[in-house]
């Protein structure tokens, strides 16, 4: 694609949706620059890249960041993984919402956010009432575009090994001719399709806000 002026930032670069952002990202060029912001070091050497590695905890102190025209935000975690509650949704809230503060007030144009399928606020799972907290946030902020991907099971290669996900990938093949009509977004998505879903729709500034399977998968088919 051709090279723009145009800028990004994006968060949680290391995980299964980012990674493949990353990789997309960072083989057609489209950005002039994309500042990745991480936890932990990457390995990642490209031109037009910049790895920042920071303490989450004090995204405040980093304003400077957000001096760009969109924001990826792809982090997540598991309650598994987080060990406790609190930990989960400092990953899967906290930082998401300041991030997205950060970049309403620093006039980002489009933030770009992945979320779930199922998500709502009023949801007694955990993880679900979650991620629903976090769409009724990012809905109530104005003059900033923000794009919500909501996946079900998501499918790739993870560095961490899962039971449950590689069982689903067995199974979802099996169920998701009867996964018709609203049933649809249920399907399980690979995270590359994720990835390149939130690069088309903020390309072409989508009028659709929040993406479920049949809208990304529909972004793949026009490009």
């Amino acid at each position: 694609m051709t090279v723009t002026t145009s800028t990004a930032l994006v968060f949680g670069g290391s995980g299964l949706v980012g990674s493949q952002l990353l990789e997309t990202l960072v083989s057609d060029s489209y950005y002039n620059m994309i500042h990745i912001v991480v936890r932990s070091p990457i390995s990642l050497n490209h031109p037009c890249c910049q790895v920042h590695c920071i303490d989450f905890d004090q995204l405040a102190d980093y304003k400077d960041l957000f001096q760009v025209d969109d924001v990826y935000c792809c982090l997540g975690t598991t309650i598994k993984q987080a060990k406790t509650r609190e930990q989960f949704r400092r990953v899967d809230y906290d930082y998401p919402v300041t991030i997205a503060r950060l970049a309403q007030e620093a006039g980002v144009k489009q933030l770009a956010v992945v979320s779930s399928v199922g998500s709502d606020d009023r949801s007694k799972n955990f993880y679900l009432a979650t991620k629903g907290e976090l769409e009724t946030y990012l809905k109530s902020l104005d003059g900033i575009k923000i794009y919500i991907f909501k996946p079900s099971m998501l499918l790739g290669k993870r560095i961490q090994f899962r039971f449950g996900e590689k069982f689903a990938t067995v199974l979802f093949p099996l169920i998701s001719p009867f996964l018709l009509g609203s049933l649809s977004r249920w399907n399980a998505i690979q995270a590359s399709s994720v990835a390149t879903a939130m690069i088309y729709a903020l390309r072409q500034s989508s009028q659709t806000l929040e993406f479920y399977y049949d809208d990304m998968m529909a972004l793949l088919i026009t490009h």
